[in-house]
């Protein structure tokens, strides 16, 4: 079940339910820490945001739980199986069961339980409490806490780069189902082109987000991860980057100016950049994400 629950974290459902499901067959049989209750509800979250008709098995089997468990997973299922609810109606009840549920957190000082009452109903569209979310975020240990308090700052001011930061914070916490937003909401900020290695920086989270998730498409890989450079187009930029002008560049390989240029241009394009005082850094993001492909 364990397994299930870092995948439900990390935004892969699609993982997280035959986990869980094998995790509620031996729960049936042995329970002695009263786990049940809490993998039915992420059985129930994750059914229901995939459309499955199983979702109604697993509703089932978290009503006839009957609570039995300690307060902390009791919390935790009971914000799953109303954020799956919302899932399912998307009449808003679940959203405000969710933010009851964040109220009761907060009169026991569980910042912990506030924090995943409110992230469960962000994560469904609602932003009626993110300024609440951030300070909580912001309030509770840990690096997916702190990720989320870098992302929802970037919700609440916008921005290329706070998005990126958000990006990569989330990508390091493992929740990539938000960081592949916050990457996405990078490249479509207004501000986005005022650098164009952050652009190149962004698709490459996104495009190994995507992987992750396994939403990694040949389309979206054509649209997400950095452009690879032929051996030829690379010998040049890494004469660039040293330096070395178009002249030299030419007499080092035996090839004309000309060539270099256009291999130059094209070098441009594919890392989205307009001259070579962007270069170091775009190729330093293409290496890297070539290495680690």
């Amino acid at each position: 079940m364990v397994a299930g629950y870092i995948a439900i974290r990390q935004g892969k459902t699609g993982d997280a339910l035959p986990l869980l499901t094998a995790g509620l067959e031996a729960l049936r049989d042995s329970d002695p820490q009263n786990l049940f209750g809490l993998c039915a509800a992420m059985a129930f979250y994750a059914a229901a945001g995939a459309g499955l008709p199983e979702a109604e098995r697993f509703r089932a089997d978290f009503k006839a739980w009957g609570q039995h468990s300690t307060h902390l997973l009791a919390a935790q299922a009971n914000s799953f199986f109303d954020a799956g609810l919302e899932l399912l109606n998307a009449d808003g009840s679940g959203v405000e069961a969710l933010h009851q549920n964040a109220d009761d957190a907060a009169k026991e000082n569980a910042t912990y339980l506030e924090l995943h009452a409110l992230e469960l109903a962000l994560g469904l569209g609602d932003t009626s409490r993110l300024d609440r979310f951030c300070e909580t975020a912001a309030a509770t240990e840990g690096e997916w806490a702190q990720a989320l308090a870098e992302y929802g700052r970037a919700l609440k001011f916008g921005g290329a780069a706070r998005y990126l930061s958000a990006g990569e914070k989330l990508q390091a916490a493992t929740a990539y189902h938000l960081a592949a937003k916050a990457y996405g909401l990078a490249l479509a900020a207004p501000d986005r082109g005022q650098t164009k290695e952050l652009s190149a920086v962004a698709r490459a989270g996104l495009a190994h987000c995507n992987e992750e998730l396994g939403q990694g498409s040949e389309e979206t890989q054509n649209e997400s991860v950095v452009p690879k450079l032929t051996k030829r187009e690379w010998d040049i930029v890494n004469l660039a980057v040293q330096g070395l002008s178009d002249r030299q560049i030419a007499d080092t390989l035996l090839i004309s100016v000309r060539t270099v240029e256009g291999h130059l241009y094209r070098c441009y394009s594919k890392l989205g950049i307009t001259g070579r005082d962007e270069l170091a850094g775009a190729a330093a993001v293409a290496q890297g994400a070539s290495s680690t492909g």
